[in-house]
């Protein structure tokens, strides 16, 4: 955006700023301002147009739309029910979408589970597989199948429980499974072992949102 604020620099109105939102993101600030309520409003709606023409599929929502409200809503937009299988966020994906308006008919439901083993008699998913990226797919096909909905997202790795730097990173994957697509990716996330679950989770959400939308952008975090 560094060229579009140039301009709005040189002309003075409307604005743009930035606000760090922690793990829900970063917020893009349009302000305008205008001698009605109304001519500011259509100053904003033609900036929104062309900071979205600049940035595209990263932008998931306006105000106060949150990732799983947003990929709640493509989901019952396109008839489609989801369930999910946790390790390494342990349960805070599930609750997350269960705390989400529109989660009813969509959220068929998810698994955490602490003891690996445990998704081998429940999924049939060895638990020495799961720790890499083929066993976040595999995991994440396999709740699919057995919630019987049409997309399956699993998170999974090796983060250590007893990490508690700010500074440390760990592994987090992420499988997804949507129709006849399964994918799964990789990610090094920041932050003690708190802010990698929530991290975690708003990434494997963020990959389901992409999909859905038909983008093919990586979802990265490092």
């Amino acid at each position: 955006l560094q060229g579009r604020i140039e301009a709005l620099d040189r002309a003075g109105n409307p604005t743009l700023a930035f606000q760090a939102s922690g793990i829900e993101g970063l917020k893009i600030r349009i302000t305008a301002k205008a001698a009605t309520e109304a001519a500011a409003q259509a100053l904003i709606d033609r900036e929104q147009a062309e900071v979205r023409s600049i940035v595209g599929d990263a932008i998931f929502g306006v105000d106060d739309t949150s990732m799983e409200t947003a990929v709640l809503a493509l989901l019952r937009e396109r008839e489609l029910t989801l369930a999910v299988a946790e390790t390494v966020t342990g349960g805070l994906l599930c609750a997350r979408l269960t705390d989400a308006p529109g989660a009813d008919g969509v959220f068929r439901g998810g698994m955490t589970v602490c003891a690996d083993d445990l998704f081998n008699d429940e999924l049939g998913v060895a638990s020495d597989a799961l720790a890499s990226a083929a066993g976040a797919r595999t995991l994440a096909a396999a709740v699919r199948d057995r919630f019987r909905a049409d997309a399956g997202i699993a998170t999974t790795g090796m983060a250590d429980s007893t990490a508690t730097a700010l500074n440390a990173t760990d592994t987090v994957y992420l499988g997804l499974a949507l129709g006849d697509h399964l994918e799964a990716r990789e990610v090094r996330l920041p932050g003690d072992r708190r802010r990698i679950r929530q991290f975690g989770v708003i990434s494997a959400l963020n990959l389901l949102r992409l999909r859905l939308i038909g983008s093919d952008r990586e979802v990265l975090m490092r």
